[in-house]
């Protein structure tokens, strides 16, 4: 990982806000299969509701890399992930691509907490934005047999799922905004992928006339090296997103 504009400037990638992104990429497969943004200890930052918006760039010509007429899948996002030992239940957002075709699907899959996986739902066509910032947003909510899930992307919601299981005996959790991670016989390298504003927020998206969100507000950039996480109350707001546009 790398912070566009100060560690590396990426010819013909401007960040979607301000001067400073995250850059994500995976370079030699030998040694991982996998590059997450990760935010962690949900359960003491924000318990078991939270609403994350973020922003995603993915170049012109990304696509999919595996032998001719095969299908291969990228995990981009994974809204929960149950913490160690077990790992699940979790949810991810995989895009899927025959290689000999330019077009794309999206799944929602999940595995419950027995480990068995299964899709929740499947948009074949899919219109994968590529050359321009796209923004993804999701709800959870942790439950054992109520949960939540709502998936966004550009503001159209591709997923809505009530009284599903979330939430296994184990407290910790995590959500994965951006996440480079596929199929294992794919030896391509570099993937590429940028991240800008993210924002976590505790409950519901809940914004008063005023423009302040009445939740919590969880607002920073997670790199896998460290954490830039800043804590924010509405009495705050207006001074905290001054400060981000100034980054």
């Amino acid at each position: 990982m790398w912070l566009e504009g100060l560690d590396r400037k990426t010819p013909n990638i401007q960040c979607h806000t301000g001067r400073r992104c995250v850059g994500m990429e995976l370079t030699d497969i030998t040694k991982s299969r996998r590059c997450e943004f990760d935010i962690m200890n949900l359960t003491k930052l924000a318990g078991d509701e939270v609403f994350v918006s973020v922003w995603l760039y993915l170049p012109a010509d990304w696509r999919l890399h595996l032998p001719s007429g095969e299908q291969n899948w990228y995990q981009i996002v994974d809204p929960y992930f149950t913490g160690p030992p077990a790992y699940v239940p979790y949810s991810a957002i995989h895009i899927i691509q025959n290689t000999t075709s330019p077009v794309f699907d999206l799944s929602i899959d999940h595995a419950d907490v027995r480990g068995a996986l299964g899709t929740w739902d499947y948009r074949a066509n899919f219109s994968l934005p590529r050359g321009r910032w796209f923004q993804v947003e999701y709800y959870v909510l942790r439950s054992l047999a109520n949960g939540i899930l709502r998936i966004w992307f550009d503001g159209t919601l591709v997923t809505n799922r009530n009284g599903i299981q979330t939430k296994g005996s184990i407290e910790d959790w995590r959500t994965i905004p951006a996440k480079i991670y596929y199929d294992d016989e794919d030896t391509f390298s570099p993937y590429r992928m940028w991240v800008d504003d993210l924002e976590i927020r505790k409950g519901q998206t809940i914004v008063t006339d005023e423009g302040y969100y009445t939740s919590l507000c969880l607002i920073g950039v997670l790199m896998l090296c460290g954490v830039a996480l800043n804590f924010h109350n509405k009495k705050k707001r207006r001074q905290n997103t001054t400060e981000a546009q100034e980054k």
